[in-house]
Formats: structure tokens, C-alpha cells, sequence
């Protein structure tokens, strides 16, 4: 290999060369930096480019594998929930399937004349005559002052004793052949003075009688109430509601009406799976309306009629012309023949007040007599006076209570100054209506009629 010779520089020659470097370095600097400002201005705005596309394609993935959580999550609750279906609808129809096997099993059929004639000892077991079955649901109603409770007080004492006890006098009468058994009494209208005032005046012992103290209820309270006491039931038993007018639930209404039909027959199934039978008597009103000199009929009741499907018997109690006598009318029954005549009741005033049979008639012959009135007066005239007891000078005791009844009817109503209303009707002032009501309480309490 060829060898160069070595050159030498002077120092000046040196030196020359230096500053030519130096000013190539410098000016290779300034390229640079403006090199990298060149490439600082484009790389920047690329950088925030490229870190928009990386944070976008972030939740661009974010979100299909959230939609993915989502889609996945509602498919799995779509198979549960059709399993859960399908799990249902099997139990539904193996259960149907098991009650149809059931009924099946225990269906019999026999020949039409066994069942005429092959169960005469199947009958209905009487708690009252032959009205009140064992086990029914029975409907009594009457106008006020007919002294349904104190009749409501004959017949459950006589059920709570087992003692007989007809309504009819005829000879075909079933007689009362139950035990003692316990009477459940809801009373939704006396006081305590009132009690003690018709029952405790001769110190008679009543037995296997109990009394609910509270007289506030709707259908849906009641029906609970009467669930606690047959949960607690360990014999037979018999529950009077007095009166079901008085419930705060509206039972002109048929839905309420059919709630409460309804609502008794379940718990007399629920008794029935308890073994103990249970019999209800419910009392009611009849309307303020009606005219109390016609024969009462189903069209007076202060209920709906979707009450009376089913019932086992209804029957009414009326005023007669004698203050102290009322009639007992069997309307309907389903076990037995409806009379043509009605049963004559006398309030007797011991051992405590109640009710005994004394004879039997027509309704119309027994109904109070009817009066007229003089044109453009209320007042009656005087040759009818002396048949109807007076209640105030002047004023008759049927008189009274139709005065009574149209105050009550505009308190029904809401509508204010009923006592001048009802007065200027009859020719008198309010104060003067007011005290016709308050004397006609008094003659009942004298009388020991109903208030």
C-alpha cells in the first residue's frame, strides 16, 4: 500500500482552515435548528392526530365490549326467563293434570233413583224452626222501629241454648234439634244503657253469647274480624251482623254487596276445612221511603240485590197495628216452602224483652191502617187520631215517625236546614219538628220499641 507523506502546515495555513470549519459548523447549526422547527411543526400536529385515533379507537373498543357485556347479559336473562315460562306452564299443567286425575278419582255415578230416594236421611239440621238452616247464610230486613234487635236477641239466645223455637205454628214444622253452640254477636247499633235498659231489667242470664264491642267497620274489616274468630273456632258456631246498613262501605252498591256474599262464603269454606260449621244471619234496613201501610217486598231493601243470590233464606219483619206485636214474613226459602201467612209476634217483657209466637194471619190484615190527608194539609183527621197512639198533642205516632222519616231522608241527602225543610212541609216550625223526633224517641224507650 502506497504511503502518503506527511504535510506539514504553517500556522497561519492552520488557522485559516480553523475558522473555515467554524464557519461551516455554524452555519450547519443553524440549518438544524431550523430544521427541527420545520419538523417540530410537522410532527406535532401528527402526534395529536395520532393520540386522538389511539384514544378513539380506545373507546371504540371499550364500547363494543360493553355492548357486547350488554347483549350477552340481556341473551342470558332472555333463556332464563323462558326457562322460568317454560317451568311454570309445566307446573301449571302437571297440577291441573293432578286435579283432573283427582276428580276423577273421586267423580261417582249412580242411578237417578238412589239419588231420589237413597238419601232421605240427608237432611238439613235446623238452628231456628225451619228457616235457619245449620251452615246457611240468611238475610233478614225490616223497617226501622220494627224491633229487629230485639228479635235478633230472642233467636241467639234460643241458638245459644238449644232451646226450640218455631216461626211457624204449623204442625209440619221442623223443631230445633241442635245442641247449645256458641253466638257471635255484632252489634252495630245499641248503646250499653240501651242493653241493659230491654235485657237486664229481671237479672236473666244469657249463656255462650259474646258480644264484639266495636261498631265501626267496612266489608273488607269486618270479613277480616270474622277470619280471627273462626281461626279460633273449635265447635260450631252462629254470627248475627246487626246491621249490615250500618257498615261504612256503601252496600246499595252491587260490587260492595257481592264483596260481602262472597267474602262469607270463603269463610264458611275455611270453616268447613277446619271441620266446625258456621251459620250467618245478616240484618238489614229497608229503605226511608217506602210506605210503611204496604206489604214489604224486596224492592224496600236498603241493599243491593246481587245480596240475596244465594241466600239461603230472607225474610222480613214489619210493624202491625198493635205497637206491641210485629210479623214475621218468610219472603224466601230454598229448603223449605214459603207460608202464605205470617207469624204474629208478642214483645214480652220477661225474663228479658223479647218475642213469642201468638198466632198467624195475612200481611194486609195486620199492616197499620192508612190515613188521609186533607188537601194542602198534613195533618190527619181528627176521627183517625184515636186509633194511633199519640207520641205529642196532636201528633199520632205514625205521624211522628213519617215526620221522623223524611228529616232522616234529608240528613241522607246532606242537605242543610232539614228541620225548617221538613217543617214548612207539615205546617210547623223546626223547633217544633225537633221535639216531635225527641218525643217519639221517648215513647219508644217507654214502649221498649227500637230507637
Amino acid at each position: 500500500m502506497k504511503q502518503i507523506d506527511k504535510i506539514e502546515l504553517s500556522p497561519s495555513s492552520m488557522i485559516e482552515i480553523a475558522n473555515c470549519n467554524c464557519h461551516r459548523a455554524i452555519n450547519d447549526d443553524k440549518n438544524i435548528i431550523e430544521y427541527i422547527k420545520v419538523l417540530t411543526s410537522v410532527i406535532t400536529p401528527l402526534a395529536t392526530l395520532g393520540v386522538s385515533l389511539w384514544v378513539y379507537m380506545k373507546k371504540t373498543d371499550y364500547k363494543e365490549e360493553k355492548d357486547k357485556s350488554v347483549y350477552h347479559y340481556k341473551c342470558e336473562m332472555d333463556i332464563k326467563k323462558a326457562q322460568m315460562i317454560h317451568d311454570i306452564r309445566t307446573q301449571v299443567n302437571d297440577a291441573a293434570t293432578q286435579n283432573t286425575t283427582q276428580e276423577e278419582d273421586v267423580s261417582k255415578w249412580e242411578d237417578f233413583n238412589d239419588a231420589v230416594y237413597g238419601h232421605t236421611n240427608d237432611k238439613h239440621q235446623w238452628i231456628v224452626g225451619n228457616v235457619f238452616n245449620m251452615g246457611g247464610t240468611h238475610l233478614l230486613f225490616g223497617p226501622k222501629g220494627s224491633c229487629k234487635t230485639m228479635f235478633v236477641t230472642t233467636i241467639a239466645d234460643v241458638i245459644s241454648k238449644g232451646i226450640e223455637y218455631r216461626l211457624f205454628v204449623s204442625d209440619n214444622a221442623n223443631p230445633c234439634n241442635q245442641p247449645p253452640q256458641q253466638v257471635f254477636l255484632y252489634d252495630l247499633e245499641m248503646q250499653y244503657s240501651d242493653l241493659n235498659k230491654r235485657n237486664g231489667k229481671h237479672g236473666y242470664s244469657f249463656s255462650n253469647i259474646s258480644r264484639c264491642d266495636h261498631s265501626s267497620f267496612t266489608v273488607d274489616s269486618w270479613l277480616r274480624n270474622v277470619k280471627k274468630v273462626i281461626d279460633g273456632l273449635t265447635c260450631n258456631a252462629t254470627i248475627f251482623l246487626d246491621n249490615i246498613t250500618r257498615l261504612e262501605s256503601d252496600i246499595s252498591q252491587p260490587t260492595i254487596c257481592k264483596k260481602l256474599f262472597d267474602g262469607i262464603k270463603s269463610l264458611k269454606d275455611e270453616a268447613k276445612m277446619k271441620g266446625v260449621i258456621v251459620t250467618f244471619i245478616l240484618i238489614a234496613h229497608t229503605t226511608n221511603n217506602r210506605n210503611d201501610k204496604d206489604p214489604i217486598t224486596l224492592k224496600d231493601a236498603a241493599f243491593a240485590d246481587t245480596l240475596t243470590t244465594g241466600m239461603d233464606s230472607i225474610s222480613i219483619i214489619g210493624t202491625t197495628k198493635d205497637p206491641n206485636k210485629i210479623f214475621f214474613k218468610a219472603y224466601r226459602l230454598r229448603h223449605a216452602p214459603s207460608p202464605s201467612e205470617v207469624t204474629i209476634l208478642e214483645l214480652k217483657d220477661k225474663p228479658f224483652m223479647r218475642f213469642e209466637i201468638v198466632g198467624t194471619d195475612m200481611e194486609e190484615n195486620i199492616l197499620p191502617n192508612k190515613k188521609t190527608s186533607a188537601k194542602n194539609s198534613h195533618s190527619y183527621k181528627e176521627e183517625d187520631k184515636p186509633s194511633d197512639p199519640e207520641v205529642r198533642k196532636g201528633w199520632p205516632l205514625s205521624k211522628a215517625e213519617e215526620i221522623e222519616n223524611a228529616y232522616n231522608e234529608m240528613k241522607r241527602s246532606c242537605r242543610k236546614g232539614g228541620l225548617r225543610i221538613v217543617g214548612k212541609r207539615y205546617g210547623v216550625t223546626g223547633a217544633t219538628v225537633r221535639n216531635i223526633i225527641i218525643d217519639l224517641n221517648k215513647y219508644r224507650e217507654e214502649h221498649g220499641l227500637e230507637v
